[in-house]
């Protein structure tokens, strides 16, 4: 693939930024309508009885206000890391033999042109943007407070172990866009989403005494994944394959948390229990992860979408257009996604303890809101 240069070209196949931006407005929209028509059980519990440290000393208990807090912190970040680096470069012509030779990945993103600020940066502010996102949600649930939540089941290791991996991979692939550094993005996004979706699974499984098929759950998956694998090297040209893969495993998490939110699945038997933890917990949780993954999906179809538009042909302008679609657009697609897997792990501990018997969960805030149980009384 050549390298962009001063000419954009749309990075992905029309109906692949189509696809995307439609399931990313569904999705905008079934959260507006969980939020609306989700009810209240008759003993829902008081919301601060689910809450602890900071987020209720700070926020007074309210998650979204510590999501917004956390897309701060992350914007305050970038801006510590990208001023200074854009003062003290020297901007020069791209280099297109250069890039253009070591330009081999399948995809290229709006910003640029590549290598205009650094020989080793293709894309500096993606590059960022990757490593400040995801690295956190990865490094909180490997080393950080939220470690022992997960009881260290393998499970939530590789959760948290694969989020951390999209963030290297990723920050890999925008400072290269060499195909190696590709798949080392592309891989652990598909590695982290097939074991979400396994989550769900066996939650499913386990809730309705299906102990030989949550038994063999872990194989199947694991087969499955590798199939996967092949399938993705044997088509890496083809981005198209890849993102409808991606998309699948990630509408199994999204589906079985709308219809949990809704009443229409549940995790237990004891409705006692279950229902404060639903409305208090799970429900905030999945809301603020609709909404963070509907965002940045919509973020990443404009931006892939209208790349050439915006950018050559300047159909919104020749100002503030521009420069959202070569700096902002992607870096909200990595806040939304990095602000979703790590609320969507939060949902499946929270479930998990339910299943498991780990105590009472609340919600904490420490840069990102995460779960503890059995902490005493605030």
């Amino acid at each position: 693939m050549e390298t962009l240069g001063h000419e954009h070209q749309n990075p992905v196949p029309e109906w692949v930024a189509g696809m995307v931006g439609s399931l990313s407005a569904t999705l905008m929209a079934l959260v507006i309508v969980i939020n609306a028509v989700a009810a209240k059980p008759k003993d829902s519990g008081e919301r601060d009885h689910y809450r602890t440290g900071m987020l209720l000393s700070f926020f007074g208990g309210q998650l979204s206000a510590s999501v917004i807090a956390s897309y701060f912190l992350w914007f305050v970040l970038t801006l510590s890391v990208m001023v200074p680096f854009f003062w003290f470069s020297e901007p020069e012509q791209p280099r297109a033999i250069k890039a253009g030779g070591n330009i081999t990945a399948s995809i290229n993103f709006c910003e640029g042109p590549d290598f205009h600020h650094s020989d080793v940066l293709a894309e500096p502010v993606n590059v960022a943007t990757s490593m400040l996102f995801y690295m956190p949600v990865g490094l909180i649930g490997l080393l950080g407070p939220a470690w022992k939540e997960g009881r260290c089941e393998l499970r939530f290791f590789l959760c948290y172990g694969g989020v951390a991996l999209v963030g290297i991979g990723s920050g890999a692939l925008h400072a290269s866009l060499d195909a190696v550094a590709q798949a080392g993005d592309e891989l652990p996004m598909l590695y982290a989403s097939a074991m979400l979706a396994y989550c769900c699974a066996d939650f499913f499984l386990t809730k309705r005494g299906w102990g030989r098929a949550a038994a063999w759950l872990p194989w199947i998956t694991a087969f499955i994944t590798a199939g996967n694998t092949v399938l993705y090297v044997a088509s890496r040209d083809d981005f198209g394959i890849f993102a409808a893969t991606f998309a699948a495993y990630v509408s199994v998490p999204v589906l079985y948390f709308s219809c949990y939110c809704l009443q229409w699945t549940s995790a237990i038997s004891n409705d006692a229990i279950e229902g404060p933890i639903r409305y208090q917990v799970i429900r905030p949780l999945s809301l603020a992860l609709g909404a963070s993954l509907a965002m940045g999906g919509m973020c990443w179809a404009m931006e892939m979408g209208m790349c050439s538009a915006v950018i050559n042909y300047q159909r919104l302008g020749d100002d503030w257009a521009p420069f959202l679609w070569r700096y902002v657009l992607h870096s909200l697609w990595h806040a939304g996604t990095a602000m979703a897997a790590m609320l969507m792990i939060q949902n499946l501990l929270v479930v998990r303890g339910m299943q498991m018997g780990w105590g009472h969960p609340k919600l904490e805030w420490y840069g990102l809101p995460y779960v503890r149980f059995n902490v005493k009384a605030d």
